[in-house]
């Protein structure tokens, strides 16, 4: 990266990891998460940034909330990506779907349609 970007890198090779689950029901579980736009209460600026909120997180992917410190939890933003993902690829399998049944209606359509 140039102009002083900063890019961030972790292990992720499978061969470290173990006792590995997929993410279900993942479409819910983002549509849960309220997506907001706001400041934090101590900014003498009241700069608007945007926002997840970690108790709307922990209630969906709980490992992606630090809740070591009861009175302030922390969200690691990039747990969060696997989610996202595993969103996306349901989306992607429900249009897939869909367009199957789409394509199948529109040629019976045509069919009883005679053209």
């Amino acid at each position: 990266m140039t102009n002083g970007g900063v890019t961030c890198l972790s292990v992720s090779d499978e061969r470290y990891k173990e006792n590995l689950v997929p993410i279900t029901d993942a479409i819910t579980k983002v549509n849960s998460l309220r997506s907001v736009t706001g400041n934090f209460i101590a900014d003498a600026d009241k700069k608007r940034r945007p926002f997840l909120i970690a108790q709307d997180v922990l209630a969906v992917l709980p490992e992606a909330v630090d809740t070591s410190d009861a009175e302030r939890y922390g969200l690691g933003y990039t747990d969060l990506i696997p989610l996202l993902v595993a969103s996306i690829k349901e989306l992607s399998a429900l249009v897939t779907a869909q367009s199957a049944t789409i394509t199948s209606l529109t040629e019976r359509i045509t069919a009883l349609e005679g053209k």
